[in-house]
């Protein structure tokens, strides 16, 4: 992350807010995924995630992923 200019580790929120900047529209997908993964997987409260939802997360974050993997134009092509 900090390669690209983003907060390596840190905080949930200054990631989101960093994120914000250049990929707005990827926002939403991160968050849910956030959500999904802090959901407790034994059912321990209302908000579990079930298989289906984890899967739907997971897609929608991959744009998000694929952007920030995809070499960028400002390091040369690298």
């Amino acid at each position: 992350a900090g390669t690209r200019g983003f907060p390596a580790g840190g905080q949930y929120e200054e990631q989101v807010a960093a994120l914000s900047v250049h990929h707005a529209h990827h926002v939403e997908g991160y968050r849910r995924v956030h959500r999904v993964a802090q959901a407790h997987p034994d059912g321990a409260h209302d908000g579990a995630a079930g298989t289906e939802e984890m899967r739907e997360a997971m897609v929608e974050a991959r744009a998000l992923f694929e952007e920030l993997v995809r070499p960028s134009r400002h390091d040369g092509g690298r």
